[in-house]
């Protein structure tokens, strides 16, 4: 792993898991129901059905996210251990692919916004 990835990669990573813990802790929230215990029962569950399927979903997209991240990282160590065109060719398209993640992250304090132009 080259060392200008690996912090990207890793961030990216941590970013993700954020998101997940997020998700994880609305969708525990959403089944206990304390936040809309004195809403109206329709009110109620349609709010927790809301929270839940986008609890899902960004978890779903997260599951995607590290996939992504975690191909181009093997893509990358096995590009390191045996160099030839067509591996360099796949691991700069898989790079690529991880840099159009980032701008989901723009908004984080700790978003090197050079990361964008390499």
């Amino acid at each position: 792993m080259t060392t200008d990835t690996l912090p990207l990669t890793t961030w990216l990573l941590e970013q993700i898991a954020a998101d997940e813990a997020e998700a994880r802790r609305k969708g525990a929230d959403a089944m206990t129901g304390y936040r809309w215990k004195h809403a109206p029962e329709n009110v109620y569950q349609e709010l927790q059905g809301e929270v839940l399927a986008n609890s899902r979903h960004v978890l779903a997209q997260c599951a995607a996210h590290r996939a992504i991240v975690e191909k181009a990282e093997r893509a990358e160590a096995a590009f390191d251990q045996q160099i030839n065109p067509a591996t360099s060719t796949a691991v700069m398209a898989m790079l690529e692919v991880v840099t159009m993640l980032l701008p989901i992250y723009a908004d984080h304090p700790d978003f090197d916004p050079s990361w964008l132009a390499s």
